[in-house]
């Protein structure tokens, strides 16, 4: 998954930087450059590069057949490439503006973590009185039923063993490198303006495919965009404020009786913010059922029939997908996948 993301990406900053138009020459070129190469370790003659084509035709070579599809996709990609270049102009501008507000967001993102407390200990020490204390008090003396006045000295110097509660304290991110408060602060900033441009990137790309699909298709994609933000705030607004809170005191508060929980802002940040996202795009299963419904890779008797699997299948992801073991927050995130499958069997009627 990773890999193919980065693929794709490498892509596109190639189609920003290099050009549709240019891009498969170059390709062409540090591929004849390659072959070339190659025979020359082997004492054969470079060719030319209409002798590569004809060459690679013939041998049916998969990245010739990748350079021919961006030849014959060229005026497609300009427009791909002048759609990228607002949509990065405009995450520029949501990355600047969140920046000015960093320190709101960063409240936001704590502010789980602030509700977490530790747990209250108890301590028994020694007090050394440092000088003598005189006692008043009544007692009543054995075998007499009537209190009597006494007063007590304790001589200075004396160690008194006392009990008493630490009061619970709450839990402050800290930085260990010099970059790391920079770097997390960077992060904050891009994650949150990438967020905030998204609607205009979700935007520049439907214009660019929506001359290709056809009027039903259009029609179902007016409605899906929507869902799609919708469905995504929903799992980060669930995992804000329902999982995290129980997560995090769990976790901080687990153990720490032996250890003392000390969270690294850049490691807080990056719990925080996967857990946002994978939640996010967990509650988009509605989607991705009615998507499968609509090609017709499933129906909806087999996703009734299937549905005991889903709730087994529903834990197995909150297992992976909560940061804790226990039962309760699994449940917690497990419920709402349960939900959302029957809600995609029910869209999958519409299909």
């Amino acid at each position: 998954m990773g890999d193919a993301l980065s693929i794709v990406l490498l892509i596109l900053v190639a189609i920003l930087v290099i050009g549709p138009k240019k891009l498969p020459a170059g390709l062409e070129a540090l591929w004849l450059t390659w072959t070339n190469f190659s025979r020359s370790q082997h004492g054969a003659e470079a060719l030319s590069l209409d002798t590569a084509r004809r060459l690679w035709t013939h041998e049916k070579s998969p990245l010739y057949n990748g350079i021919q599809l961006l030849y014959a996709a060229s005026e497609h990609l300009t427009e791909l490439r002048q759609r990228l270049f607002f949509a990065l102009i405009g995450v520029g501008v949501a990355v600047l503006l969140t920046f000015t507000f960093s320190d709101q967001i960063f409240d936001l993102l704590l502010a789980p973590l602030s509700k977490v407390q530790k747990p209250t200990r108890q301590t028994t020490s020694e007090l050394e009185l440092t000088q003598s204390v005189a006692i008043s008090t009544t007692v009543a003396p054995p075998g007499s039923s009537e209190a009597v006045s006494v007063t007590v000295t304790i001589p200075a110097g004396t160690r008194l063993p006392v009990t008493y509660v630490l009061p619970a304290e709450k839990i402050q991110p800290i930085f260990t490198k010099p970059t790391e408060m920079f770097v997390a602060t960077f992060k904050v900033d891009v994650y949150a303006g990438v967020g905030l441009a998204m609607p205009l990137v979700i935007y520049e790309l439907f214009a660019f495919l929506l001359p290709g699909l056809l009027p039903n298709e259009k029609r179902y994609a007016y409605l899906l965009l929507p869902a799609v933000g919708f469905f995504f705030v929903a799992g980060v607004a669930f995992a804000y404020n329902l999982m995290l809170p129980f997560a995090l005191q769990f976790l901080f508060t687990f153990g720490s009786n032996i250890a003392q929980p000390l969270p690294s802002i850049g490691d807080y940040i990056n719990f925080v913010t996967s857990v946002l996202f994978w939640v996010g795009l967990t509650f988009e299963t509605p989607l991705v059922i009615f998507f499968l419904a609509k090609v017709g890779l499933v129906k909806v008797p087999q996703l009734r029939s299937f549905r005991r699997f889903a709730i087994v299948l529903a834990f197995v992801i909150a297992a992976l997908v909560t940061p804790t073991p226990d039962p309760l927050n699994q449940t917690i995130v497990a419920l709402p996948i349960i939900v959302l499958y029957e809600l995609g069997i029910i869209l999958a009627r519409f299909a």
